[in-house]
């Protein structure tokens, strides 16, 4: 009778997580918006986006930055100036969160986290 009772609870739990899991999970991985961020307009906002291969990544010594572009969920292409510090393979990595704020035509990122 025990054993039946623990069965049945593993299965409860096990599929609550798996409900929280798809639930939640999607939209944490789920591309942001530029037009989102405008609206809010601080300066730490961070986005999800994607990187767009095609157009590399410049490093600027001199003016200690780093430029790369990027794409949100609404197809919206935007120049990136980040930190010289910022290493990363466009190959490899898909999408990247940007800490940081508008600019204009760009975004200023004072972060790049790659995960």
């Amino acid at each position: 009778m025990n054993s039946k009772r623990n069965i049945i609870l593993i299965v409860l739990i096990i599929s609550f997580s798996f409900l929280v899991f798809i639930i939640f999970l999607p939209k944490y991985f789920e591309l942001d918006s530029f037009s989102e961020l405008k609206k809010i307009g601080s300066f730490n906002d961070r986005i999800r986006v994607q990187i767009i291969k095609d157009s590399g990544i410049k490093y600027y010594p001199n003016d200690r930055k780093v430029v790369f572009y990027v794409v949100d969920k609404e197809n919206i292409k935007m120049k990136v100036l980040g930190p010289l510090n910022v290493r990363f393979s466009p190959d490899t990595i898909q999408d990247i969160i940007l800490v940081g704020h508008l600019h204009d035509n760009s975004f200023i990122a004072s972060e790049v986290i790659i995960e």
